[in-house]
């Protein structure tokens, strides 16, 4: 088979043989024509010859102009490594040789080397090939070097050169090319109404079928909004540009137009027509819209995806390489870790920022090839370098990790966060807020913490909307204000953040800002359920255990809970565990209860911690009685801030348990659950007798008193004590009567003793003997031996009851028994 380098040879023997000099062949090569690569073979073999030959310059010019007007980019883009080669070569004699006495040589071969496949592409080339064309004074060029020095592209900003250059235009050509990138220096400057004027100006001024006519087109196209209805015209614009030149950049904008919005009415099979043309035009970039589509489900070709990545790749298109690695790294079916490294390493050549960032987070994660932190760090670095907010926030995370350093370095980290924040990264203002109101790097800032969290929620970040929220909610560092809070969760329920809509479930069920609105909170926990949020599936379950918006269903409590703790979810487990405790929905099985709780304490959920150690405090299920894990279990929950471990533990103290003689211990148990506002007898018994602190009956008087209104028994039976002794307060029988007889109506048998005493004999209240016997005969049958002797009194003094010394006997021998010292001395007992 034949070379492409012989067949060439045979074309361009042809050609010299023909007779016919070169300008007659000339009329034969037209748009239509040279889009056929072998046509376009015989056009540059008749290029040659006219070189040969000393044609006429000008006709020369114009045809070479003619034939590398993209339709070079058609033949190559199929040509093997060495067939490349040759074509290469060969484009690159062609355009020295008319280089000789046409700037359209240099021009063309600067534009080759920007556009050449990796390997032969070099930018060093375009600004200086340009220059020279300019100073032969190729119009286009002219134009075009003036317009880069201005804006700094390819060189070193010169806007005063840039101004001469524009100034010395002088030709026609040069003259329209130059206003024609005058109208672009307005666009960028901002000034877009007039540099749409100054592009209608112009089409006024090119004659019909002129090319640049349909640069303007593409952009005026270009410039219009699609996000305010203006398609039909952007698609307009493109098309027309399309008919005087077929083969422009417009073909991939319109593909994407017709692809996008199907109000144009054109099927999108015809985008992936026009982005291949658009490729075989030169616009290596359509490789990747190709690519990119092909992966999509309603298009899925996974090895033409590939083909076409392949193809983006040879012609340095950096996305391309990007997404090919993703494919061979990650997709198991195409699965080539060898390449799919050589594709990030690309990237990183480069300077793709997502690149640098996903090959860093290859060797940071250590599965696809040996961990290496030095090099995802020196990654992340040079992407931060190339401006990577995202690259600075994981740097950031880094250091608060400890993976850069023996411990977490928190000023490290901090630093990493704010200048993830200053290249606009929204997760870096959001972390740096975070670390200013906690004072996590040494600084605390209440102030400059809100003002990051709203540039991140300006940035759409509903995270940040969320903190917000709750500074508002807590008043820190602005005035609370719920009804603002309310709002910003609102506004990131609208982005669909489903945290957001978790919590206005919460503020509609709690009636932080109106009436409770049960049910409405109930459907915006099923929003927040769909859209994925755990914290939502507890809260429905919660719902329907409660009868929250919804009837009470235990079955479908349990269904929930059984949901979050397929996502382990602690709070679901300790419920489902909680649920098996007390057959809730389900029958009681302590073995279940006691798995799903230690499930949860063992994700470090304070409350089944708690559990736990009461499971084997009391023992219960296969928990068998054990106070040595009971306290390591309540020592867990009380790191984790659970005030019933607290109390616990001061019992655990104050009543000595193990006889380790250590109650001054129980008080700061109990001081610690007090500033949480959890009260139990214990702290006010502390306080009363002086364990673990100085005896204040003032001060215990106030606990009881705290605790008991918070429904503590013991407290309300204490109380009344203290009322009815003076202690800590005046005495008060009316007050002492009123506190024990809301600890009678919890069953406590202390408190009964003395409301039968107290209503015996009329202290703070009307003498009614009749009903404080049964008040005194409960108490007695439940052991109060203070009781026991009241009894044996009213039967021996015929109080309340028919006089019988029988029976008072009996009752102060069981007063005795229990160690009642006045019932000691009647029936003449030793203690």
């Amino acid at each position: 088979m034949r070379t492409l380098q012989e067949r060439f040879e045979e074309l361009s023997d042809r050609i010299k043989t023909s007779g016919k000099p070169a300008a007659a062949w000339f009329p034969k090569y037209t748009t239509t024509s040279l889009l056929n690569a072998e046509n376009w073979w015989e056009a540059l073999a008749v290029c040659e010859y006219a070189l040969d030959t000393k044609e006429d310059e000008k006709l020369t010019e114009r045809f070479f102009e003619l034939i590398f007007s993209a339709f070079d980019c058609n033949v190559e883009v199929d040509l093997n490594e060495e067939e490349y080669a040759f074509w290469w070569g060969k484009v690159m004699q062609v355009c020295d040789r008319v280089a000789e006495f046409s700037g359209a040589g240099w021009s063309q071969k600067g534009a080759q080397y920007s556009e050449a496949r990796y390997g032969v592409r070099d930018m060093k080339y375009l600004f200086p090939y340009y220059e020279k064309a300019a100073a032969m004074g190729w119009a286009e060029a002219e134009a075009t070097v003036a317009y880069w020095l201005y804006m700094g592209f390819y060189c070193d900003q010169d806007q005063k050169e840039g101004e001469r250059r524009f100034a010395a235009l002088s030709s026609p050509e040069a003259i329209y090319w130059g206003k024609y990138y005058r109208a672009f220096i307005e666009e960028f400057t901002g000034n877009k109404e007039k540099a749409l004027t100054m592009r209608r100006e112009l089409l006024g001024e090119l004659p019909e079928g002129h090319r640049l006519r349909a640069h303007i087109y593409a952009a005026l196209g270009d410039m219009l909004d699609r996000e305010e209805g203006n398609v039909a015209e952007e698609a307009a614009y493109f098309e027309k540009s399309l008919e005087i030149v077929p083969n422009l950049y417009s073909l991939k904008n319109l593909a994407t137009l017709y692809f996008h919005y199907p109000e144009l009415g054109k099927p999108k099979e015809l985008a992936f027509e026009l982005w291949e043309k658009a490729w075989h035009a030169g616009v290596w970039s359509a490789a990747n819209f190709l690519g990119f589509n092909y992966q999509e489900e309603e298009w899925l070709d996974m090895p033409k995806a590939i083909e076409w990545l392949e193809k983006g790749m040879l012609y340095g298109e950096s996305y391309s390489a990007y997404e090919l690695a993703l494919i061979y790294l990650y997709n198991n079916d195409y699965k080539n870790v060898e390449r799919g490294l050589m594709c990030m390493e690309r990237c990183v050549e480069d300077n793709y920022i997502e690149g640098y960032e996903e090959l860093a987070n290859v060797y940071f994660k250590g599965e696809l090839v040996e961990q290496d932190i030095t090099r995802t760090s020196q990654l992340l670095e040079k992407a931060v370098t190339l401006g990577s907010g995202n690259a600075a926030y994981r740097l950031g995370w880094m250091y608060e990790h400890g993976f850069l350093s023996e411990e977490p370095d928190y000023v490290k980290a901090m630093a990493s966060y704010e200048k993830a924040a200053s290249l606009g990264n929204a997760d870096g203002y959001c972390r740096a807020a975070l670390y200013l109101a906690n004072g996590y790097a040494g600084v605390k800032d209440a102030e400059k913490s809100k003002k990051y969290y709203e540039k991140a929620a300006e940035m759409g970040a509903c995270f940040a909307l969320v903190e917000l929220a709750f500074l508002y909610e807590n008043g820190d560092g602005v005035e609370k204000d719920y009804k603002k809070a309310f709002e910003l969760l609102h506004k990131a329920a609208q982005d669909e953040y489903p945290y957001a809509m978790y919590r206005i479930g919460l503020y509609l069920e709690k009636g932080i800002i109106s009436e409770p609105q049960l049910e409405e909170a109930f459907n915006w926990y099923q929003k927040a359920v769909e859209a994925e949020d755990v914290d939502a599936i507890f809260a429905l379950g919660r719902c329907y255990k409660n009868g929250f918006g919804t009837e009470e269903n235990m079955d479908k409590a349990f269904e929930w809970f059984a949901k979050g703790a397929e996502r382990e979810e602690p709070r679901c487990l300790t419920e489902l565990g909680m649920a098996y405790e007390n057959g809730n929905g389900v029958e009681e099985n302590p073995n279940k209860a006691v798995e799903y709780i230690q499930q949860a304490a063992d994700m470090d959920y304070g409350y089944a911690q708690f559990k736990m150690g009461d499971y084997f405090l009391f023992g219960y299920g296969p928990c068998l009685e054990d106070n040595k894990q009971a306290v390591e279990w309540y020592e867990k929950a009380i790191a984790n801030e659970i005030p019933l471990a607290m109390i616990r533990m001061g019992e655990y103290y104050l009543y000595d348990y193990d006889k380790l003689n250590e109650s001054e211990k129980a008080f700061g148990y109990f001081k610690k659950a007090a500033e949480y506002k959890w009260y139990s007898e214990g702290i006010g018994i502390c306080y009363e007798m002086g364990i673990g602190v100085e005896d204040n009956e003032t001060e215990a008087f106030k606990y009881y008193t705290l605790a008991a209104n918070n429904g503590n028994v013991t407290s309300m039976y204490r109380t009344g004590l203290c009322y009815y002794n003076g202690v800590g307060v005046k005495q008060n029988y009316t007050e002492a009567y009123r506190c024990f007889n809301d600890a009678v109506g919890n069953e406590n048998i202390p408190a009964t003793y003395y409301l039968g005493k107290m209503m015996m004999y009329g202290e703070g209240c009307t003498p009614d003997p009749d009903t404080a016997i049964q008040w005194l005969q409960k108490a007695a049958e439940n052991g109060s031996d203070k009781a026991q002797f009241e009894l044996g009194n009213a039967y021996l003094m015929g109080n309340g009851v028919e006089e019988n010394d029988e029976i008072a006997m009996e009752w102060f021998e069981k007063a005795a028994e229990n160690g009642n010292e006045k019932a000691l001395k009647i029936t003449g007992r030793r203690k």
